[in-house]
């Protein structure tokens, strides 16, 4: 669960800062370029664990677990940024 968390944030925050600093634009478009980027996982993912037989304990946890990491980084992005 880790590793899925892990790579999904460093994967958004990479692209993301990337992003923030190449793209000429107005800071307000490229802050909302970012948080974007790091946004939680989606609720409809859960649906689509049960059809397709995944366990959905384990989708459910890391939904919950993207939207708590997913808040505290957007506050994180909008004070620091």
């Amino acid at each position: 669960m880790a590793k899925i968390i892990v790579l999904r944030y460093m994967i958004g925050l990479g692209v993301g800062m990337l992003l923030y600093n190449l793209v000429p634009l107005d800071p307000m478009f490229k802050k909302t370029m970012l948080i974007g980027l790091i946004l939680p996982i989606s609720f409809t993912v859960i649906p689509y664990s049960e059809e397709f037989g995944y366990d959905t304990r384990f989708v459910g946890t890391v939904n919950n677990i993207t939207i708590v990491i997913s808040f505290l980084l957007m506050w994180a992005i909008i004070a620091f940024l």
